[in-house]
């Protein structure tokens, strides 16, 4: 009597892919992260910016299956998500009272002063509730602290998975940058840009490793903007 054993190891190219799909899952979200992010505001109406987003961040999840994640890898576990809201709670409400604390004080409250919240209240309740959560978090945690992060930490001990996935995410600020100074170049602008975003994606980096769950860096990055924008829309009105 015979019995079943595991098949004969993968040779040529499937070996090959077996090897590398991970890898070759991160360059294709690099390419495709980065060919979004220049041609985004040429190709995609306005009108059609966030169900273009969050078709995006499928594609990207989709990049991230290819490299051989799962669920888990991605912090999308079921099983996670009450560990997530805990982490992101706690940040959630820290960045709430921080924000209440630096509107109240006259010292800081200038701080809050930007064109961008001398809106009326339903374009305020727009961006706070919809436009953010789902045209800019959704994408951005799923791209680069759901998939990139994951298919990192295949290849790289966590801490510089999470460094390297970090220092993306402070250059995909660049070009929001460069617009808001009229195409012009601003160092200053973007250097400043890229380090606070990238130390803030070390945050959400850590957030998401030590929660297990996207949940918490979703949270957190909900927080820094769609409550600082609220708060400072309030302040000023």
């Amino acid at each position: 009597m015979t019995t079943d054993g595991p098949g004969p190891p993968a040779t040529g190219s499937a070996a090959w892919w077996a090897a590398h799909r991970d890898q070759v899952a991160v360059g294709l979200t690099v390419l495709v992260l980065a060919a979004w992010n220049v041609g985004r505001s040429t190709f995609v109406p306005d009108h059609y910016g966030i169900p273009a987003s969050l078709a995006m961040a499928g594609v990207l999840g989709g990049l991230g299956a290819l490299g051989g994640l799962g669920w888990a890898d991605l912090g999308l576990a079921r099983g996670r998500v009450v560990r997530g809201l805990a982490y992101g709670g706690a940040v959630f409400g820290t960045v709430v009272v921080v924000m209440v604390l630096v509107g109240s004080l006259p010292a800081t409250r200038h701080t809050l002063d930007d064109a961008r919240v001398h809106v009326s209240v339903a374009t305020m309740a727009f961006e706070v509730l919809v436009a953010i959560p789902f045209g800019t978090v959704v994408l951005e945690e799923l791209a680069f602290r759901g998939t990139l992060l994951g298919l990192l930490r295949r290849r790289l001990p966590v801490p510089w998975a999470v460094c390297v996935m970090s220092v993306l995410f402070g250059l995909w600020h660049v070009k929001g940058v460069l617009h808001d100074a009229g195409g012009g170049i601003a160092v200053g602008a973007v250097v400043g840009t890229v380090l606070a975003t990238t130390t803030a994606g070390v945050g959400f980096g850590w957030l998401r490793v030590r929660s297990d769950s996207l949940v918490a860096p979703v949270l957190a990055h909900v927080a820094t903007n769609s409550v600082t924008f609220a708060v400072a829309w309030a302040f000023w009105h």
